[in-house]
């Protein structure tokens, strides 16, 4: 599999305390939570008495587990930042563009698992991310480390997965990614949402459509982690959630090739920032 490395150092982080951590402190949701904090793992919250309540429920119910089982700290890990997907033959690419007169830069949080440390990642300087018929992943590497927690009382059990930056270094690099096959149940609107159809099956002159779009704004969605950890046999998911803010910075301009018919479109439950793309 073809790979390139890269180093970024326009990128921004911030951590957020795991709730394991605020749990033996006085820390209560105010009304800034409400305009930093817009979900709450997924959940939208605009009455402060709302995320208070669910606040304390859930503080009622970590309080009884203890920490059991150290499983592994600050073991590299890559997780799929931007998975950007390409048309047949065409070309696809991502951008944003930095200038100083700009308040407001995307910025993507990587959720860690079982309520463990999430990252935060602001860009600060232009990027410009391109696939040309073959699909790609743009990711970074983050440091993982996992506890598992018991209730005795139910002997259930959680694993905690912190996901933080390396102080010494922001790593990317760009992956290939695997074709995907057009589902054949796209008209199933329960399970994919269609964003456009592009029909340039009757254009066989030698050229191009090309289509500019904005990306949609508070972007979330699942993406994969790359690692040689046995995170399944530890009760964790390959997968974390992402959540963008001021997304619609973001453009994305796909170039098609005629005599296709292109379909975008992504899995119902998400909102990536870029949406797969598939061919007729």
């Amino acid at each position: 599999m073809a790979e390139s490395n890269l180093v970024l150092k326009g990128l921004q982080w911030q951590a957020s305390p795991s709730v394991f951590e605020l749990l033996d402190t006085d820390f209560q949701p105010d009304k800034a939570d409400l305009l930093t904090l817009p979900t709450w793992r997924g959940e939208r919250y605009s009455r402060l008495e709302d995320l208070k309540r669910k606040w304390d429920s859930l503080v009622s119910r970590l309080k009884r587990y203890q920490k059991e089982t150290e499983l592994f700290t600050r073991q590299p890990v890559w997780v799929h930042l931007i998975d950007l997907y390409t048309p047949l033959q065409g070309k696809s690419s991502l951008k944003f563009e930095y200038l100083s007169n700009i308040k407001v830069a995307p910025e993507i949080k990587i959720l860690g698992a079982g309520f463990g440390v999430s990252s935060k990642v602001s860009f600060s300087e232009s990027i410009e991310f391109t696939a040309e018929k073959k699909n790609k992943a743009l990711l970074i590497q983050l440091l993982a480390s996992a506890w598992r927690y018991r209730d005795k009382a139910t002997n259930t059990s959680l694993v905690r997965l912190d996901l933080e930056n390396s102080p010494d270094l922001v790593a990317q690099k760009v992956l290939d990614l695997a074709d995907i096959a057009l589902p054949p149940d796209l008209d199933d609107s329960l399970k994919w949402r269609r964003l456009r159809q592009v029909d340039l099956a009757g254009a066989s002159d030698v050229g191009a459509y090309t289509w500019e779009m904005q990306t949609e704004s508070n972007a979330t969605w699942k993406a994969g982690i790359s690692t040689t950890l046995p995170l399944q046999a530890m009760g964790l998911d390959l997968n974390v959630t992402l959540e963008a803010e001021n997304s619609e910075a973001f453009t994305l301009t796909y170039e098609l090739p005629y005599g296709k018919t292109y379909e975008f479109y992504w899995q119902r439950g998400e909102k990536p920032i870029a949406p797969k793309v598939g061919v007729r």
